[in-house]
């Protein structure tokens, strides 16, 4: 494994590098995965002052790594270096002057060690992430400088870069700002939500990394497993994403789970259907067998009506009176 940032600058001997204590593990935490690249790194360091960062990036970073330096300072073209360092002079404000010197050039790594003025620091930012790579970083130096009024900061002061690179965090979530929020400044976060991946915060230090391709669409929301014991919250998630516009994706196995609930939901439904039939055909017989049953009675009834009215049955009525006095009698 290639040493860390700590051990060589504890065992460095060339150009005197001055750097906060806490930037060391900062530089190793965020720059591992480029020291143990398999290929060559390219950096872009603004601010050179003596040189001593520009050497010991280059020993930190893989072989056949380049190394740039730039600095307003004119003194700082007069310096050399062994191996593939380079230095330029001029402003990395200016995209002017950056299209003159780097041409169409661009880096993995983008250090700003410079001014530390606030105005600065962000138009150097704006002008230069261009030219980060897919998956680069962009780190800031000495942002302390930030909360002094010397330096075109403060405390939540307006202008302040710190109070700028916090608006970074709101482009990371632009995909979720209400309606209400301005068009240009939506605008502006959603560029920014295109191309940024995360924004960490150490004292004194920013780190912004690009994510590995443009962004083209909002993140969806993805949801797995089979078991929604407490609750299901698809059926309630789904219109909601809709209103937002926000797209939902099932892994095959929580989508294997609800289709397998509808399924079952559709058989469920095919069984009560089933068993409210079989109860109207229950019911439809019993009415069946009891207009059956008012039929036969209402017959009975019309056979003893036509008795009563016939001749016979008139005839032998004083027979029928007599013989109930002679069973009453007998009683």
């Amino acid at each position: 494994m290639r040493p860390s940032l700590s051990e060589l600058f504890l065992a460095h001997d060339g150009r005197v590098s001055d750097k906060w204590e806490q930037y060391l593990a900062i530089y190793d935490r965020e720059l591992a995965r480029f020291r143990d690249a398999a290929g060559p790194v390219r950096l872009l360091e603004i601010g050179v002052q003596n040189g001593g960062s520009l050497e010991l990036w280059s020993k930190y970073l893989p072989p056949g790594s380049s190394v740039v330096g730039m600095d307003i300072d004119p003194r700082c073209g007069a310096l050399t270096f062994a191996g593939d360092i380079t230095v330029l002079v001029g402003d990395a404000a200016d995209p002017a002057t950056l299209d003159r010197l780097l041409g169409d050039r661009g880096f993995d790594i983008i250090i700003d060690d410079g001014s530390h003025v606030s105005r600065d620091i962000i138009a150097t930012f704006e002008a230069c992430f261009p030219r980060l790579a897919p998956g680069g970083l962009f780190l800031i130096e000495d942002l302390h400088a930030s909360y002094w009024a010397s330096h075109g900061g403060g405390f939540r002061a307006e202008g302040a870069a710190v109070e700028w690179l916090k608006g970074l965090v709101d482009a990371l979530h632009a995909d979720h700002l209400e309606p209400t929020v301005d068009g240009a400044m939506r605008s502006g976060l959603l560029a920014l939500n295109q191309q940024v991946a995360r924004v960490a915060f150490y004292d004194s230090v920013a780190v912004v990394e690009k994510l590995p391709q443009v962004k083209a669409a909002p993140w969806r929301r993805i949801m797995g497993g089979m078991n929604a014991a407490v609750e299901d919250s698809l059926p309630i998630l789904l219109p909601v994403a809709a209103a937002r516009n926000e797209q939902v994706l099932l892994t095959p196995v929580r989508a294997e789970s609800v289709n397998g609930a509808r399924q079952s939901g559709v058989a469920d439904a095919d069984a009560e259907r089933q068993r409210h039939a079989q109860a109207e055909a229950r019911l439809a017989a019993r009415v069946e067998e009891l207009e059956r049953s008012l039929a036969d009675q209402a017959a009975v009834l019309q056979r003893l009506s036509t008795i009563e009215d016939s001749t016979i049955w008139r005839a032998t009525a004083p027979y029928r009176r007599l013989m109930g006095l002679f069973g009453a009698r007998r009683g």
